[in-house]
């Protein structure tokens, strides 16, 4: 799942509507805003979207300066249990081949790359390459370095 950048308030209504439309669809999970720990500085977005009632997308997006403060894997870890919670058995997720702190996020996450997905993205009009990673049953060892065999 790949989020694109807010350039206005549009752009950030237009997503809030679009999160009000999955929990609608899937109401035991979905996106969920990410606040600092101060419980008042909204710093971005987490959650799962849903492809089938046991398989979903994960993902997360938080502004630049709450990167490498460890709420992306806090958020992350929140998600993957609402997630078991809602009975969702595989979760994906895509990260940019070129964003390396996002593929250790995954992997403290217990996700495995399961391969490179060539122009498998569009971020800001920009054909985008991304690892595809998974888990499964919630138990995988991490190796996001080394697809699982």
């Amino acid at each position: 799942m790949s989020f694109p950048t807010h350039q206005s308030l549009d752009d950030t209504r237009a997503f809030v509507q679009w999160s009000d439309t999955l929990w609608a669809r899937w109401p035991k999970a979905g996106p969920l805003l990410v606040f600092a720990r101060d419980g008042v500085t909204l710093l971005g977005g987490a959650g799962i979207v849903n492809d089938s009632e046991t398989v979903a997308q994960i993902g997360y997006i938080l502004a630049r300066d709450a990167w490498g403060r460890g709420y992306a894997t806090e958020a992350l870890l929140a998600s993957v249990e609402a997630a078991r919670a809602a009975g969702v058995r595989r979760l994906e997720a895509g990260v940019h081949v070129d964003h390396q702190p996002s593929c250790r996020v995954l992997e403290k996450a217990g996700y495995a790359c399961e391969g490179l997905m060539r122009q498998s993205a569009v971020k800001d009009g920009v054909v985008e390459d991304h690892f595809g990673a998974g888990r499964a049953k919630y138990g995988w060892p991490s190796a996001f370095a080394r697809a699982p065999s």
